[in-house]
């Protein structure tokens, strides 16, 4: 893999763009969702969630750090990454339990819900070591996936495959720009992995 393909798979499979990305599967795969959200909403719907889950806190870490591109944001130190994964952590949590009030499928609740605890196991697992958070976050969205695939519209086996093997790729991106030791792309998927699934199995019954 080259240089630059690394870097434009690192860029696009960036964190800040995965609660994005999993809304649109969400509100497009999932039977319930998708039976009803008429298509014209759709977008609207996705664009109004990815404000809230993707945009405003990205905008809120980026000024939190003074880091305001996505390479800086994707080279925080130690600290700020502690720092960063806390304060999304309780923002997504605030979110979750703000959707208790309104009439949100189950499955946007749970995929918030573990947004909000990924982040806070992240901020707590990166003081005792540097794990990869884009291994992480796609760990998680494999787990969705999968919970999606459970309850589709049809038969969604090849979205789980084709997840699974975009998060190698992504790992191997990682691991070719030098930002990640080979361990902490393992464990950043490992942690990913069974903390996703933990909080699907315990608050959707995956």
């Amino acid at each position: 893999m080259s240089e630059r393909t690394a870097r434009f798979i690192s860029l696009i499979a960036h964190p800040v763009f995965v609660p994005t990305y999993a809304v649109l599967a969400i509100i497009n795969w999932h039977f319930l969702v998708a039976a009803t959200i008429r298509p014209e909403m759709r977008w609207i719907f996705a664009t109004v969630f990815s404000m809230t889950l993707s945009v405003v806190p990205t905008i809120g870490v980026a000024l939190m750090l003074k880091k305001y591109t996505i390479s800086e944001l994707s080279s925080m130190s130690r600290e700020e990454r502690i720092s960063s994964s806390f304060v999304l952590g309780m923002l997504y949590l605030f979110v979750a339990f703000s959707f208790k009030t309104l009439f949100v499928a189950d499955i946007l609740k749970v995929f918030v819900i573990a947004l909000g605890v990924s982040a806070l196991v992240l901020s707590l697992i990166s003081r005792l070591m540097k794990i990869s958070f884009h291994a992480f976050s796609w760990a998680g969205m494999l787990v969705l996936m999968i919970a999606i695939s459970t309850q589709a519209v049809h038969r969604m086996g090849w979205i789980v495959i084709a997840t699974l093997l975009f998060g190698g790729l992504v790992a191997v991106a990682r691991l070719r720009l030098n930002a990640h030791k080979h361990s902490e792309v393992y464990w950043g998927y490992i942690i990913g992995l069974i903390c996703n699934t933990s909080v699907y199995l315990i608050f959707y019954g995956l």
